[in-house]
């Protein structure tokens, strides 16, 4: 229940910061679509890649590090 009522308020955040970006930048909505995904795959990648090395590395038994060593 506690993990359903912080979607909820993370996703009403996102919508007002992103309304008031509007607002603020007067920047069309497809453009902010493109940075967003742009920024969350650049994001996604550091972040897996940073994880993949570092859990790899401390648990070397681990079923999905079998394939990088």
């Amino acid at each position: 229940m506690a993990f359903l009522l912080m979607g909820i308020i993370m996703n009403g955040l996102y919508f007002v910061t992103e309304e008031k970006l509007f607002i603020l930048y007067k920047i069309d909505p497809l453009t902010m679509i493109i940075w967003e995904g742009i920024f969350g795959f650049i994001i996604s990648l550091v972040v897996l890649f940073i994880l993949q090395i570092f859990v790899c590395q401390k648990n070397f038994q681990n079923e999905f590090c079998e394939g990088i060593f």
